[in-house]
């Protein structure tokens, strides 16, 4: 798979442009603030429906603009696919992929398959447990429509059920209690289930990836904290023990007046050598940690759903040494990369094979 237009029309800082691309790697150049990220940024968008930037949607639109609208053409196995979505300053979305109206957001994310490292992308190891969550529910939404729908659902029902516990009173409100319930343990079970299985995968992968990218050996794995037991559970067993855990806490959450337990809450742990990398890692060796992570992530990806996803490196490569920006550019030469830096007289360019350059030197600095 590989992304092969862009068009932008009041997007960030971009009133109206075209991009066409390669389906090896770009590079795209200029000073801090001409708009670099902002194109990373909209590829990400049309692959997740979320900004990997912002949790607002409206922080996208052009300033003094009522809309954006993004338009992206992509190849994968079934041909040419074309995605467009336009955002409202109301926060409304209206998206259409290849031609039609969408009505489920779960019926696009993932079409079109990225895997993103950002200076932010260390916040998965340094900052709270929402982060890492993030991480896992936006690489497994990606690959599996039916966990994404779960998500949403699992998140709804928890907003209403926590305003149930803060206004609990009479014994009616039982039977309410065992509908959330119910419909917690269906959806939050699936999604501690394909966690499970993503992080299986992972550490199926990291060790190789990580050796390679470091030239030494090191046990380094991913360690799931989740509210129930998930290793060797079928779906099935994992839902039952899911219903079970709920009903063990119920007038806890009923004291508490809020859900204390649930996919809500679940953490995961990065591992070197057994010591966490949140405590014991440098900055770079976390960041090495995380391009392995990543690169694992882009392999599942391929397997799972048998197209390449895109990988973009934003404003990452320059804090490696040499030899590192070479593995790493060995190591995903085989995908559609999109990388960033200030200056198109960076030496990371001789490094490439074959690349598209587009230089945004000339633009406006925002």
């Amino acid at each position: 798979m590989y992304i092969s237009g862009l068009t932008l029309t009041n997007f960030r800082n971009y009133e109206y442009r075209e991009f066409e691309f390669d389906c090896n790697t770009t590079v795209i150049t200029g000073d801090n603030g001409v708009g670099k990220t902002n194109i990373v940024e909209a590829i990400v968008f049309l692959s997740s429906l979320r900004s990997h930037r912002t949790n607002q949607d409206t922080d996208m639109i052009m300033f003094d603009s009522p809309y954006a609208v993004l338009m992206g053409e992509f190849v994968s196995s079934n041909g040419t696919q074309k995605l467009n979505i336009l955002i409202n300053e109301d926060n409304s979305k209206k998206i259409k992929y290849n031609n039609q109206d969408v009505k489920r957001v779960a019926d696009v994310v993932g079409k079109l398959n990225t895997v993103i490292f950002s200076p932010d992308t260390l916040e998965i190891i340094k900052e709270g447990p929402d982060k890492r969550r993030k991480f896992l529910d936006v690489a497994i939404s990606k690959i599996d429509r039916r966990y994404f729908s779960a998500l949403q659902m699992y998140k709804k029902v928890i907003r209403q059920k926590n305003k149930h516990l803060k206004h609990f009173e009479g014994d009616d409100k039982f039977l309410v209690l065992d509908t959330y319930d119910q419909l917690l343990a269906q959806n939050g079970g699936y999604i501690e289930y394909k966690r499970r299985f993503f992080i299986d995968k992972l550490n199926e992968l990291l060790c190789d990836i990580h050796s390679r990218l470091t030239g030494t050996k090191n046990d380094v794995y991913v360690e799931f904290e989740s509210q129930v037991e998930t290793s060797d559970r079928s779906l099935d067993e994992i839902i039952n023990d899911y219903a079970e855990m709920l009903a063990d806490v119920r007038f806890k959450e009923i004291e508490k007046r809020s859900s204390v337990k649930g996919a809500h809450t679940d953490d995961i742990a990065f591992y070197v050598n057994r010591k966490n990398a949140k405590k014991y890692c440098s900055q770079g060796q976390q960041r090495i940690l995380l391009l392995s992570v990543l690169f694992a992530q882009t392999d599942i990806a391929l397997s799972e759903t048998g197209e390449s996803p895109v990988v973009l490196l934003d404003d990452v490569l320059s804090e490696l040494d040499n030899k590192r920006k070479q593995l790493v550019l060995d190591y995903i030469s085989d995908y559609q990369t999109f990388i960033t830096t200030a200056s198109n007289d960076d030496p990371l360019l001789n490094m490439i094979n074959d690349y598209t350059l587009i230089d945004l030197s000339d633009e406006d600095i925002i």
